[in-house]
């Protein structure tokens, strides 16, 4: 599947933003969310580096 993501309305790509966002916040209030998405993201990391044979640069400061 492909969407075309230029023709979605700005104010209809906000709203879809602001779900997600919500939607996260909701997640980490349950205990052991925030460690759990921690490890699957260093994971992910570890995966790239493994693939890319570097280490891969965070958006987040540790």
């Amino acid at each position: 599947m492909e969407i075309d993501i230029s023709r979605i309305p700005e104010e209809t790509g906000k709203r879809f933003g602001q779900c997600i966002v919500d939607g996260l916040r909701e997640y980490l209030k349950q205990p052991g969310a925030r460690e759990a998405l921690e490890a699957r993201t260093k994971a992910r990391q570890a995966r790239k580096e493994a693939e890319y044979g570097h280490k891969i640069l965070s958006a987040v400061a540790d």
